[in-house]
């Protein structure tokens, strides 16, 4: 991949992660061409590791949430179970 298909790649990925317009994303563009290789390597990596950690994050807070819904549908089954105690406890 040349220099400006990797500049053109990566300043997409920032438009898409931070919805950056146009003008920005030329701005983007012509200082990025301004790096050396390694520089560029580094902000891919970096844009990479952003990534991933929004995936972990929104892994983490799914698996929260279906914890948390359980949870939730355990307590109303006890809820349930101690109406229905009071019920027949009532009815004597």
């Amino acid at each position: 991949m040349d220099k400006k298909t990797k500049i053109i790649s990566i300043v997409e990925t920032i438009a898409d992660i931070f919805e950056i317009g146009d003008i920005v994303k030329v701005d983007l563009y012509d200082k990025l061409m301004t790096f050396d290789n390694e520089r560029l390597f580094s902000v891919a990596k970096l844009l990479v590791d952003y990534k991933e950690n929004q995936t972990n994050l929104l892994n983490n807070l799914s698996n929260n949430l279906k914890i948390t819904q359980n949870k939730i549908i355990e307590l109303n089954e006890k809820k349930q179970l101690l109406n229905d105690k009071d019920d027949i406890l009532n009815n004597l």
